[in-house]
């Protein structure tokens, strides 16, 4: 896409730069970006935190920074981690021009909010995704600053509105953590055991020791979860507990989640109302609405509230409260009753986020 100037020359193609400082694959939705940027022939490229250390296959977009770190690192390489991811980032702008930005994630923007606020007023895309360190206040104005100054910030859920006393009502933008429209429905389950299927970044550990417990040897299910993070710690709760249908898988590739919808019954997506976790739509979300797969969620979390409201069915148990009501007879009634069928008003309300959500990125590029 040619680049006029004020005085209204063509000149040049633009250049947009898309900023996040995890790997690679805990950034799925840029791909919405540098799919929509290509095909208008936008000038982009995407530096990103290689934590993992992952080889990353070359292209003429991808910039990854080549630093090793995980949750299991102390809070002194942790901290020197960011301030050379920084660096990097900071040295790299200087030496490349850049149009306009696209920001991935509370913790990226803070990071770099007062080289952007100062260079790219109303010049950038505040993907603001999840929910972080918001609770503390000195962070919320930062964030709020970073929102109010923000051409658009891009949420993935209604909820996170809330976080935030001022209104936004011109910034926000939702974009839904889904993928392609292709369905898979589960294979039929001839045997009489319920396979629950998690995937994702395994955390938590401390709640799902209370999932575990409540199924815990329970022949009529079976308990797999894919992904990594708090592996050792949840391997660790499995064996003091002695549960023999917990299952952990490790990490696993994006094609893989097809065999996992294949094999699944119910979707595990569970996560404590803590103050990060309460007002999120996870990407799981729209891939059992999409898969037609029943959803086991946290009680009184803005996915139930969602759900129930868009009349979505779905197990929901409060694994938060030490004194569940609900037993596993409970949940064998309620997976037996549920009729998943098309719901087209959640379809129609989730591609009319997503059209208004192109339409702005094309107001993004004037």
């Amino acid at each position: 896409m040619l680049f006029r100037s004020s005085f209204g020359k063509i000149n040049r193609y633009m250049r947009i730069l898309l900023i996040g400082s995890f790997d690679l694959y805990l950034h799925p939705y840029s791909k919405k970006y540098i799919d929509f940027f290509k095909g208008k022939k936008i000038d982009i490229k995407f530096v990103f935190w290689n934590r993992s250390l992952k080889k990353i296959e070359e292209n003429d977009i991808y910039v990854p920074f080549n630093y090793q770190m995980n949750s299991y690192q102390s809070l002194i390489k942790k901290i020197n981690g960011y301030l050379k991811y920084r660096t990097f980032v900071k040295e790299y702008l200087k030496k490349n021009y850049f149009d306009k930005l696209v920001i991935f994630t509370t913790q990226t923007m803070f990071l770099f909010s007062w080289y952007v606020l100062k260079k790219y007023k109303d010049k950038y895309i505040f993907d603001y995704r999840d929910e972080t360190y918001e609770k503390y206040s000195f962070y919320r104005k930062r964030v709020e600053k970073c929102i109010l100054y923000s051409k658009y910030t891009v949420i993935s859920s209604p909820g996170f509105i809330s976080n935030f006393k001022m209104q936004y009502d011109n910034k926000f933008v939702m974009c839904h953590n889904s993928k392609s429209n292709l369905q898979i429905l589960p294979q039929k389950n001839d045997s009489d055991i319920i396979r629950i299927s998690f995937w994702g970044m395994i955390r938590q550990p401390k709640y799902y020791k209370k999932i575990f417990l409540f199924f815990k040897n329970d022949n009529r299910f079976i308990i797999n979860l894919y992904g990594k993070g708090y592996e050792k710690e949840m391997l660790k709760i499995i064996d003091e507990l002695d549960c023999h249908n917990v299952y952990m898988h490790g990490e696993y590739d994006q094609h893989q989640i097809i065999d996992f919808v294949r094999n699944t019954d119910i979707l595990l997506n569970c996560y404590s109302n803590n103050s990060i976790q309460k007002n999120a739509i996870t990407v799981k979300m729209y891939e059992g609405i999409k898969y037609k797969i029943p959803m086991l969620i946290q009680k009184g979390s803005f996915m139930d509230a969602y759900l129930t409201n868009n009349n979505y069915p779905h197990i929901s148990i409060d694994f938060d409260n030490d004194n569940i009501e609900l037993t596993t007879d409970d949940v064998i009634e309620q997976f037996k009753s549920i009729n998943i069928k098309s719901n087209h008003a959640l379809d129609e309300r989730i591609q009319l986020d997503e059209f208004v959500f192109y339409n702005k990125l094309k107001d993004f590029l004037k």
